[in-house]
C-alpha cells in the first residue's frame, strides 16, 4: 500500500492552544511507530503557533482559504496569508463552507490559484442524500463544476475528498459498497477531465463520520487513498488508532 492519506480536520476546535498541544502530544505518543503521520487542518489562529513547533507527527494545513487575493475582506484569510502561515496543505470546498453560500464557481477559482502556487489541495465533494436516483450524478456535476479549467500540469497536488452530507456527522457512515460506487464514479469523472494518465495521480479520500472501527475498512474495500476524519480526531484514543490501524493494513 502507498503511504495513506489521513487528514484530522479539527473544525473549530479546541478552545485554546494549549488544549491543541495536548491533544497532538497525546496523539503522538499512542502512535505505534514514530514514521507514522498524519496531516492537521486547524483553525487559522493557530497556524504560526504549531508551525513554531515543527512536529515530526503531521504537517499543517488550513480548513479553508477565503479570498485568492488581499484586500477589504474583513475576518478572511487569504492565499498569501495562508503561505506565509507555512501551512502544507488546505482543504476547499468542505460541505459546510458551501452551506454557507460558497459556490462550485468559486471555489474552482480558488482550486486554480492554490494548485499553481503549489499548494496541494484537498477539494470536498458528495451528494446530499441517496435518496434520489441521480446522486451519483450530483458527485459528477459537482466534481465538474469545481474543476473548471484546471490546468493538467498541476493535477498532482490535488486530492479529492468524498463526504457524503448525509454521513457528517451521523450516527452512521456511509457503507464500504457506498464508498466504493461514488470513488468509481469520482476516478471516471477525473479520468474525463484530465485523462486516464493524470487522473491515476489524483488522490481520493472518504470523509464522512470516520471512526477508528471503520476508518481501515475504507480503504481496503472502499478504493480510498485515506480519509478525512473529524469528530474522532478531536479523541486522542480513538484518532490514534485510525492512524495506527490505517498503516497497519
Amino acid at each position: 500500500m502507498q503511504t495513506p492519506i489521513i487528514i484530522a480536520n479539527l473544525k473549530c476546535n479546541p478552545s485554546n492552544i494549549k488544549e491543541l498541544f495536548k491533544l497532538q502530544d497525546s496523539t503522538w505518543n499512542k502512535l505505534n511507530k514514530e514514521k507514522y503521520k498524519y496531516y492537521l487542518a486547524t483553525p487559522n489562529i493557530f497556524l504560526r503557533e504549531l508551525a513554531k513547533e515543527k512536529y515530526k507527527a503531521f504537517d499543517i494545513g488550513t480548513q479553508n482559504i477565503d479570498k485568492v487575493e488581499d484586500g477589504a475582506y474583513t475576518g478572511e484569510i487569504s492565499l498569501s496569508q495562508a503561505l506565509d502561515a507555512e501551512v502544507k496543505f488546505c482543504i476547499l470546498g468542505h460541505s459546510e463552507v458551501r452551506a454557507r453560500g460558497e459556490t462550485s464557481l468559486e471555489i474552482s477559482k480558488k482550486v486554480n490559484e492554490t494548485l499553481r502556487a503549489n499548494l496541494p489541495t484537498v477539494l470536498c465533494v458528495g451528494e446530499r442524500s441517496r435518496t434520489l436516483e441521480t446522486y451519483l450524478d450530483e458527485i459528477k456535476n459537482m466534481l465538474v463544476a469545481s474543476l473548471q479549467n484546471i490546468d493538467r500540469r498541476y493535477v498532482e497536488s490535488l486530492v479529492i475528498a468524498y463526504e457524503p452530507l448525509w454521513a457528517i456527522g451521523a450516527s452512521r457512515a456511509a457503507t464500504v459498497d457506498d464508498c466504493l460506487e461514488a470513488t468509481i464514479q469520482i476516478r471516471r469523472t477525473l479520468v474525463d477531465l484530465f485523462g486516464i494518465s493524470n487522473a491515476k495521480k489524483i488522490k481520493v479520500l472518504y470523509g464522512g463520520s470516520v471512526d477508528e472501527v471503520n476508518a481501515a475498512s475504507f480503504i481496503r474495500l472502499g478504493g480510498v487513498d485515506g480519509v478525512l476524519v473529524g469528530r474522532a480526531s478531536l479523541d486522542a484514543d480513538k484518532f490514534a488508532t485510525i492512524v495506527n490501524s490505517i498503516y497497519e493494513i
